[in-house]
């Protein structure tokens, strides 16, 4: 039944920030050669970006291959954890269970829970790269280039999604 899987696409960033600038710093003119070609002509350049985490699934077991069956939501439990971190501890374990008839098959009506589908979302992105740069003539048809970039500069973590699942492992019943 498609009506189980409305909800927000596995790509959904609902909020996206990448700005860019690049400043170049007098050339000093009327200086002398050795100033102009030492300290001017530089150039300082930035990227930024930032977004909000994409949205994940709630699921009994979680995996590669991991069968995408989806626990309930309980009543009145927050789901969002008290001491939220990135990336030990975001969500609440407590706040899903599973059916009460759950027997572990796939496809059965006790597989479908109450969780939406991407009902939580991941964490955060944040990076900001910089560069200094300079070029050199070296003759009317040749020059080079001094560069230097610094990518995430503030050593900013930027983590994947968490596994989602609220089972390590689901017993199925033998035949």
């Amino acid at each position: 039944n498609p009506r189980y899987d409305i909800g927000s696409g596995d790509w959904d960033v609902r909020h996206n920030v990448t700005a860019s600038a690049v400043y170049t710093l007098p050339g000093l003119e009327g200086r002398s050669r050795l100033t102009r070609q030492t300290v001017g002509g530089w150039q300082a350049s930035g990227i930024f970006q930032t977004r909000t985490g994409l949205g994940q699934n709630v699921e009994v077991t979680n995996g590669f291959f991991g069968n995408f069956m989806r626990p309930n939501v309980v009543p009145g439990a927050q789901v969002k954890a008290a001491n939220a971190s990135w990336p030990n501890s975001s969500y609440n374990i407590g706040a899903f269970a599973l059916e009460p008839g759950f027997d572990g098959v796939y496809g059965d009506p006790s597989t479908l829970g109450t969780v939406g589908r991407n009902s939580l979302r991941g964490p955060a992105y944040f990076q900001l790269d910089v560069s200094g740069m300079k070029d050199f003539v070296l003759t009317s048809t040749l020059k080079m280039q001094f560069r230097a970039d610094i990518f995430n500069i503030f050593n900013h973590p930027n983590f994947a999604n968490i596994d989602t699942g609220i089972c390590s492992s689901v017993s199925y019943p033998s035949a």
